[in-house]
């Protein structure tokens, strides 16, 4: 199979635009250069025009398996996301049961071998059942194949809990990712702070909740020498706080932020739409602002989907009752390539790095997030100057609660590769 003649950008490898013509076989790139002959009878796309790009690595998603399949399956996420050009995804534990052990973890792989139409790598909790309690072996589950570690849901407070966790991590050389909140000061309020919390008159979440427990997490990891990397962070205060962290523990401390975290504010939602209530929730302007200014400048790493499927009927429940959650698999490069990159505030370069790149190193990934001779072709082919409008009857997630309903947004997919096979072609 030969991709021909796309504008190539790979951050890895200082790929700019190049017009390329690239060849797949047996899973793997063998060849790039300027023009390549086909064989006969050989496969070839067309991406004249188009943008070729690495595989994107979401590094924070929700497939609901095992415990939530009316929300969403491995096999329906996993459509959904090649739909979106993602072709690696790390799936969070808080399921039912949560992923904590070995043997849970076995019967989650025996799906994602059968139903899984891309790589599929698997957190396991940091505590047991996720109660924040008593840690998980984390030697045993790194063994088993967990990529990743996280109470995804929940922060964890005790800090003599956080001390255990923090060493173990060392010790097992595996990454923490940690949903920074402190439930003390959140409550778990349906708000941010601010206009929403106001008409509701209710405190709301405060932005403390979410950086004094990054402070803490971030600390006491640091001072031990364990990898901590901080998801969906939504406030100014919190950017301030990984600043900070990074200049006094450089190489152990990352960060991620979503889609809807640096697209939306508080001031989309304030007629209440259940499908803009997420968690963390939408901030005030001036926290997207520096949350913004975070990806631009570099102390946010990643954007992450955080693809959190939930029913028509839980959303409808409405804005108080409703669940917290959005999903983004098929909208999160659409809406970070139009605000980033078609409204000029960075480069292709960055945004590969953000979506594809970092992610891939942060979790370790020898072969993601990279177009490179030799290495498994996980691809993404997308029309850079396709403008559509989101809507619920385009979704392939078994779900349709998008924080995008009705936006529109520049970059259609158009064909997905993973490990060399065609999983989606638009």
């Amino acid at each position: 199979m030969i991709i021909k003649g796309g504008f190539v950008f790979d951050y890895r490898n200082r790929i700019n635009g190049q017009v390329l013509d690239i060849r797949v076989e047996d899973g793997k790139i063998i060849d790039m250069r300027r023009q390549i002959k086909p064989d006969n009878n050989e496969k070839q796309i067309d991406a004249a025009g188009m943008y070729v790009i690495p595989g994107i690595v979401d590094m924070h998603c929700h497939l609901r398996e095992p415990g939530g399949e009316h929300k969403e399956t491995v096999k329906s996420g996993t459509m959904a996301a090649a739909k979106g050009g993602i072709t690696t995804v790390l799936t969070m534990p808080n399921t039912t049961p949560a992923l904590d052990n070995p043997h849970v973890l076995l019967r989650l792989q025996t799906i994602i071998r059968k139903d899984a139409k891309i790589d599929v790598k698997v957190a396991s909790t940091m505590t047991r059942n996720r109660e924040g309690f008593e840690p998980v072996n984390f030697a045993q589950n790194k063994q088993a194949g967990f990529t990743a570690f996280s109470d995804d849901g929940d922060g964890v407070g005790k800090e003599h809990l956080l001390y255990d966790i923090c060493y173990q991590a060392k010790n097992a050389g595996v990454l923490l990712i940690e949903h920074p909140e402190d439930v003390f000061l959140s409550k778990k309020e349906p708000c941010s702070y601010g206009k929403i919390a106001d008409i509701l008159k209710t405190m709301g979440q405060s932005a403390e909740s979410e950086s004094l427990d990054i402070l803490k997490f971030g600390t006491i990891a640091g001072m031990i020498g364990a990898r901590a990397h901080f998801t969906h962070i939504s406030t100014r205060k919190s950017v301030e706080a990984i600043r900070m962290l990074k200049r006094l523990y450089p190489g152990f401390i990352t960060a991620d932020t979503t889609p809807h975290h640096l697209r939306l504010s508080e001031d989309d939602n304030l007629l209440l739409d259940p499908n803009l209530k997420m968690h963390p929730p939408l901030r005030p302007e001036d926290d997207r602002i520096a949350i913004e200014r975070g990806v631009i400048f570099g102390t946010i790493d990643a954007i992450a989907s955080d693809h959190a499927p939930h029913t028509a009927e839980e959303k409808e429940l409405g804005y108080i009752k409703a669940p917290f959650g959005v999903i983004g698999f098929e909208t999160m490069l659409a809406v970070v390539f139009t605000h980033l990159v078609k409204q000029h505030r960075t480069s292709m370069l960055d945004m590969v790095k953000l979506l594809c790149a970092n992610p891939a190193k942060i979790l370790r990934l020898e072969e993601g997030g990279t177009i490179l001779e030799g290495h498994h072709a996980d691809i993404t082919v997308f029309d850079p100057d396709k403008r559509w409008t989101v809507k619920q009857s385009d979704f392939v997630s078994m779900s349709k609660n998008s924080a995008f309903l009705d936006k529109e947004v520049w970059g259609w997919v158009k064909c997905t590769i993973s490990k060399g096979e065609i999983v989606y072609e638009g």
